[in-house]
């Protein structure tokens, strides 16, 4: 059975003349894409760069000879139009620019015919600095016949013609040279931007190597101060429970006491002389006026009592001279009236500052407070030399430094994680441009070894 096509041809004898047109068209066979390693392919980049180099080498060789020889022709051509002379008789003024016009042309078509002579030794480096300089002395030449050719050629036709030659010439060696030239740019460049992408690529890795080093070397660390931090909370807490550090505590707490103590003394001192608070102060104010002469040192005396009675009392020796003679000036002003009191207030006031002068209350809180005063210097004195008190605040020091290390350092680590995280995207970024060049360039697919290169 025969199945034809839409357009009512023989299907089988289609699909034969199809398969005889691709064989004559001669359509290139898809070429097999090549896997390489990372490695392997920077040794193929080196040796397809080196391949284009040679190749453009080897091409642009064939043609110094002939740029060599063009530049002998150039400079002989130079020489005979120099001495060139005409025999037909012109104008004067024509002669004479014709004459300038070719002193001018022989001199920059010398001086570019030296300047052409190829490189004595041929790389690459010089073929680009030789196609350079020889655009630049065509383009000499070519403003040279452009501005002085036309008054050479009216008088010296034949000399300018075996000039122009060569030049011409020149001009289409120059072309084959830049199209060699460009053409070994052209794969470098190529090259280049897969070297440069396999760069970016190894630079991330490197990055991210140290990085992965950075958060081992911080999780060590962190490790070694929580270990550090226990064996120091198991220092203090052993050392809390010794029984130095109880015989501390009872002194301290000891201590504590006998401040308490001292409180409540100065207290009762304090409420002991407040009943003459006031008449002392009527009293100081009538010396001030003279109305009730006192000497200096009782006024004095008085003054200091008003100022901070507690201080003044514990000032005195044993007895206390002083206050006994103010309570005796005051006890005295008040019997001759000098301090306006109503009786039933005059007899209280009296009564009170008897009772201070007679009974010895005042002179036992004052040896209380300064026997209590010697036992919390001694007391204090203890605590503070006790080597348990200096071990317990160099632990605690120590634990607080700790602390504080272990904080610095945990916050490095989160900052080395984002940074891991910034950089695992540029090393998938830069792996994916690699590959893509690779393949649109050379048709090579990379392969990648990850976790070695990551982590090695």
């Amino acid at each position: 059975m025969t199945f034809l096509t839409k357009d009512g041809r023989d299907s089988g004898v289609h699909m034969v003349f199809e398969r005889i047109k691709k064989i004559f068209r001669g359509e290139p066979p898809k070429e097999k894409i090549r896997s390489l390693s990372l490695e392997e392919l920077e040794r193929e980049i080196e040796n397809l760069e080196k391949e284009a180099i040679e190749g453009g080498e080897k091409s642009a060789r064939a043609l110094l000879g002939e740029l060599q020889e063009l530049s002998g022709r150039l400079k002989s051509a130079a020489g005979r139009l120099s001495e060139a002379e005409t025999t037909e008789e012109v104008h004067l003024h024509l002669q004479r620019s014709a004459e300038e016009a070719k002193r001018l042309l022989t001199s920059k078509v010398s001086r570019a015919a030296e300047e052409i002579n190829p490189p004595s030794e041929l790389t690459w480096e010089s073929l680009q600095t030789f196609g350079t300089k020889l655009e630049k002395n065509i383009e000499l030449l070519k403003g040279a016949l452009t501005y002085h050719g036309r008054y050479v050629g009216m008088l010296f036709e034949r000399e300018m013609k075996e000039l122009a030659e060569p030049i011409r010439r020149l001009r289409d060696l120059s072309g084959e040279l830049d199209r060699i030239l460009e053409r070994g740019k052209s794969r470098v460049r190529e090259l280049t931007r897969i070297s440069s992408a396999v760069a970016e690529y190894r630079s991330s890795i490197q990055n991210l190597r140290e990085l992965n080093r950075q958060q081992k070397t911080m999780t060590s660390k962190i490790e070694k101060l929580q270990k550090a931090r226990a064996k120091e909370a198991e220092e203090l807490e052993n050392l809390i429970k010794s029984k130095a550090f109880q015989n501390l505590e009872d002194l301290k707490r000891k201590q504590a006491k006998l401040e308490e103590e001292l409180k409540t003394t100065e207290k009762s001192i304090l409420l002991a002389l407040s009943p003459v608070s006031r008449p002392l102060r009527k009293m100081r104010k009538l010396a001030s006026t003279e109305k009730y002469p006192l000497d200096r040192g009782t006024i004095q005396a008085i003054d200091s009592y008003l100022d901070n009675p507690v201080r003044a009392a514990l000032s005195e020796i044993v007895e206390l001279p002083k206050l006994s003679s103010i309570l005796g000036h005051l006890k005295q002003a008040i019997l001759e009236g000098k301090i306006e009191l109503d009786p039933r207030e005059r007899q209280k006031k009296l009564r009170q500052i008897s009772d201070l002068l007679e009974n010895r209350r005042l002179i036992a809180l004052r040896a209380r407070h300064e026997r209590l005063e010697t036992e919390l210097r001694a007391v204090t004195e203890k605590c503070n030399k006790s080597p348990i008190l200096e071990q317990k605040r160099l632990i605690e020091r120590s634990l607080e430094s700790l602390k504080a290390e272990m904080e610095r350092t945990k916050n490095k680590l989160a900052e080395i994680g984002t940074k891991i995280s910034r950089t695992r995207c540029e090393v998938e970024k830069t792996r994916k441009k690699v590959q893509e060049l690779s393949e649109q360039i050379l048709g090579i697919q990379v392969e990648f070894s990850q976790d070695k290169e990551e982590h090695s």
